[in-house]
């Protein structure tokens, strides 16, 4: 099993920072100043992101083997 290496150069930390964290940010902003009726909203936005970013990592990882076997 590789190692997994937590800096800026890494393409999961990135794609991390760029859609998790935003909708973190944006679901604590939702969170203060929505009415409680539409507390889920919040979580949608959340629940996306969060399947946004696993999607992308599955496919990323599944790219990544299908390279490291068209070069072996």
């Amino acid at each position: 099993m590789d190692s997994f290496e937590f800096n800026f150069k890494n393409k999961r930390i990135q794609m991390w920072l760029k859609t998790v964290l935003p909708a973190i940010i944006l679901a604590i902003f939702l969170y203060t100043f929505i009415p409680t009726k539409l507390n889920y909203i919040p979580t949608l936005v959340l629940v996306t992101a969060v399947i946004i970013y696993y999607g992308w990592a599955f496919n990323d990882k599944k790219k990544q083997k299908k390279d490291n076997a068209l070069l072996n």
